[in-house]
């Protein structure tokens, strides 16, 4: 098989670069995903994590995911060539790529996405936020409503 004819594809989301927001101890998914056209194969895939150092997450070879020991008892392989990073912590935070090789092409497939993680107390302070906004934005309007009602 040429190079010419390699038809694989990335699916439309996540796009290369999309921002993956989480928060401490939680699950994330990378849920890269990609088409191949008919007789075209996978040779091997490679996750990698790029973040205060550069590792190499997991690979996939002859239908075997191996996770490597920095990552063993966090991650599995998801659809396709997604992968799911279990109880992140702050030190997850990082870039996270996906190399895909196809057979009889020399082209490297890759994808990239950035990880946030919070801790959760950020998220529900900016939950707390939106309520106090969302009351004094309800409260204001009944209460103006009512003002410009008895002036008239």
């Amino acid at each position: 098989m040429s190079s010419a004819s390699i038809a694989f594809q990335w699916a439309p989301l996540p796009k290369d670069g999309d921002v993956i927001y989480a928060c401490k101890g939680d699950d994330v998914t990378f849920p890269w995903a990609y088409t191949l056209s008919p007789g075209e194969e996978i040779s091997s895939i490679e996750w990698l994590f790029d973040g205060f150092s550069q590792e190499m997450i997991a690979f996939l070879s002859h239908g075997v995911f191996a996770p490597l020991p920095a990552f063993s008892g966090r991650v599995q392989q998801a659809a396709n060539g997604g992968i799911v990073l279990s109880h992140v912590t702050t030190g997850d935070a990082g870039n996270y790529t996906v190399e895909v090789n196809v057979i009889g092409s020399s082209v490297v497939f890759k994808h990239t996405v950035i990880l946030q993680v919070n801790s959760k107390i950020v998220w529900l302070v900016g939950c707390l936020v939106v309520l106090v906004f969302l009351f004094c934005f309800i409260f204001c309007s009944i209460f103006c409503h009512n003002i410009r009602c008895e002036i008239s």
